[in-house]
């Protein structure tokens, strides 16, 4: 190799470099793959394929998606009451306003309350009837 002067970079590479990278003076095998554990071995079951997934027929989702419409139909009703009630009372006293914008504000907070509420008797339904699974017991007939 013929090293140029006016190029630092061919005077700094030796030509007596090793051809395999193996043979250079600090090479070192590089360290061995850790073992895979079995829990990552195992193939996970698809949802669709476990017994819990069949269980919900399309009736109840339907009666889920009705309960979720109901709900936001609530939501709206109840922001829309307190926004009417806010207008007949500015009607009424005559400051228009601020008794409307009052209104939907206590439309908005009725309307909030009302679905944390009905979302926390869904959820103690739902924990009594994954307990009555658990224990094996018959959910109880609708009247």
């Amino acid at each position: 190799m013929n090293a140029d002067p006016a190029n630092p970079r061919d005077n700094d590479t030796p030509d007596d470099l090793p051809d395999r990278v193996e043979d250079l003076p600090a090479w070192r095998e590089p360290p061995k793959a850790p073992e895979i554990p079995d829990v990552l071995r195992r193939p996970v079951e698809h949802p669709s394929k476990s017994p819990r997934a069949n269980q919900r027929s399309p009736a109840s989702s339907l009666s889920e998606a009705g309960k979720a419409w109901g709900m936001a139909f609530d939501f709206i009703g109840t922001v829309l009451v307190g926004i009417l009630l806010g207008w007949l009372l500015g009607r009424w006293l005559g400051s228009m306003p601020a008794f409307v914008l009052g209104g939907l504000a206590l439309g908005l907070v009725s309307a909030f309350v009302r679905i944390v509420r009905a979302t926390q008797r869904a959820e103690r339904r739902e924990a009594a009837e994954r307990e009555r699974a658990r224990r094996g017991e018959q959910p109880p007939t609708a009247p």
